[in-house]
């Protein structure tokens, strides 16, 4: 009985733990992350085919958001696969049973954040490249 105790005085410690720290980075998160700029902004953004043959459009933006300011746009059009990622650019559909993809990038870095988050700069270069692979 003194063991079962142990246990889970244990798990009731580590869940804590986990609680405080998955609160703790968060905080950190919200406080640090990148924060949209009000405003006009024109923007780049360049479509990528596997080939390497590129498409650039020229945005004009109020956007804070690159998902919002494509969709508002109306130069490239965007579908979506069932996990809410660009899964089809200007009818352009992946197959991820051939490891294609659609990959995003921001002024050349692969972006660590989705469409919907990515904040958009006046002067930025974004990218969605059509991918085949799934090793960078």
């Amino acid at each position: 009985m003194e063991a079962k105790k142990t246990n889970t005085k244990v798990i009731i410690i580590v869940v804590a733990v986990f609680v405080v720290l998955a609160a703790a980075l968060g905080t950190v998160w919200f406080l640090f992350r990148e924060k949209p700029v009000e405003g006009i902004k024109n923007i780049t953004v360049s479509v990528i085919m596997a080939d390497g043959s590129k498409t650039d459009y020229k945005i004009k933006t109020e956007e804070e958001y690159l998902q919002g300011a494509i969709e508002g746009d109306g130069q490239i059009t965007l579908g979506y696969n069932s996990w809410g990622m660009v899964g089809t650019v200007n009818g352009i559909e992946e197959d991820t049973s051939k490891e294609e993809w659609w990959s995003l990038y921001a002024d050349g870095e692969f972006a660590m954040v989705g469409i919907g988050e990515l904040v958009v700069k006046d002067g930025g270069k974004y990218e969605l490249r059509f991918t085949i692979g799934y090793d960078f």
